[in-house]
């Protein structure tokens, strides 16, 4: 417990290794982008604790990485990893990168790009390349064991304008999903169906012969459309469809005095599918939602009034569908929960930030009563981030939570 719902001052590397093995059930985080400004105080001693402003681009990925190996020890065998990254220009400017849009001389200085913009200057990377740093990270944590289950795109739509002109408009990051094993907590998350998907479900269409469509299917090697109307509405319609891979996350405005600072709404998905809400106080095994389901009457009317009791032998009969026939898709009868044996109750899941910043993944974190452990080097943001998760504490501590 001495971790526990706590900001930890220091180097990320160093408390992960003073911490005990399978401590954690998910790691949400942002690492420092590389070459992209110094979050340290200016009269910070040893700025070579600092991660993002390594000489070369591998130097870079294998001190990120280096973290991300001990923090692998300290998740779960059952947990998940969500890393937040994006790239970075080679572009040198004497300017402050006005090119970019980052800005004047003056903002330079004071967000800490000076000395990022003098490093750029020395890689071995043509002028005006992308860096690829997402893609090098994923394929060393691929060797260095982790599995990577998504890569994760987070669109911003109203992304900030950029004044180049030779290039398009950069408007995403990546988010990548790993884990440690291959049997791991996940709860699926869903958004809504579109409004023609839900009638096509309903009310079949008149423009398809079943026949037809089915050889069309099972050439292209999918399901035929009764099963596959089965498999994707299975737990009804009240869900939606299985959530894909790219997140549309507007950026939004913020008081927050910190340069990377992210949305809540964007880490909401990650900790809400990747940590349980309740773990066995003993062996530490997450309670996992089981959904109930419950098959409504189903009555087909053709046009000639005949009723048939089933979707597959309406199917069969009519070869093909009419905008008259009404299926009704099975509906959510009660949640239930999958859990151990050991009848010594649960507590909250833990979410790990190693680099938290100002602390939107504790918020979050808290916001779904569950616990969090922050790292953090900066005082100035360990005090933003502090100030953020008090009211939350307070609640929790008066017994709004566990």
């Amino acid at each position: 417990m001495e971790y526990m719902n706590k900001i930890h001052k220091g180097n990320s590397l160093e408390i992960l290794r003073q911490m005990p093995d399978n401590l954690v059930d998910c790691i949400v985080t942002s690492p420092p982008y590389y070459l992209l400004r110094s979050y340290l105080p200016k009269d910070h001693k040893d700025k070579k604790l600092e991660l993002g402003l390594e000489e070369t681009p591998e130097e870079y990925i294998k001190r990120l990485c280096d973290v991300f190996e001990e923090a692998k020890r300290v998740l779960k065998p059952t947990g998940t990893l969500w890393v937040n990254i994006s790239d970075t220009y080679s572009t040198k400017s004497g300017s402050g990168f006005l090119n970019d849009n980052i800005g004047s001389m003056k903002h330079t200085l004071k967000t800490g790009i000076t000395e990022a913009n003098e490093l750029r200057g020395g890689l071995k990377i043509p002028s005006k390349s992308l860096i690829g740093i997402p893609f090098r990270f994923a394929l060393e944590m691929m060797r260095r064991g982790f599995i990577l289950r998504n890569s994760i795109i987070w669109f911003k739509k109203n992304c900030m304008p950029s004044s180049s002109k030779d290039r398009f408009t950069v408007d995403f990051e990546y988010i990548f999903f790993f884990v440690k094993s291959n049997k791991y907590y996940f709860e699926t998350q869903y958004e809504p169906y579109a409004d023609a998907t839900i009638n096509d479900a309903r009310f079949g269409r008149t423009d398809l012969n079943i026949t037809t469509v089915k050889k069309g299917y099972e050439e292209a090697g999918a399901q035929n459309p009764i099963e596959m109307k089965k498999r994707i509405f299975g737990k009804g319609l009240q869900l939606g469809r299985r959530k894909r891979c790219v997140w549309e996350v507007t950026t939004g405005g913020s008081k927050v005095e910190h340069y990377a600072y992210f949305p809540e709404s964007l880490i909401d998905i990650p900790i809400k599918s990747g940590c349980p809400e309740e773990v066995c106080k003993k062996c530490g095994l997450p309670k996992e939602k089981i959904y109930e389901m419950e098959q409504t009457s189903e009555v087909k009317n053709i046009d000639s009034n005949t009723k048939y009791k089933s979707f597959e032998e309406e199917a069969t009969v009519r070869q093909g569908f009419t905008s008259k026939i009404k299926w009704k898709p099975p509906v959510i009868k009660s949640i239930k929960y999958n859990h151990c044996n050991c009848g010594v109750g649960f507590k909250p899941g833990v979410v790990l930030d190693p680099f938290v910043g100002s602390g939107t993944s504790a918020v979050v974190a808290l916001k779904q009563k569950k616990n969090f452990i922050g790292i953090e080097l900066n005082q100035d943001f360990i005090d933003i981030a502090n100030k953020r998760v008090k009211p939350f504490l307070e609640q929790k501590r008066i017994g709004d939570f566990k």
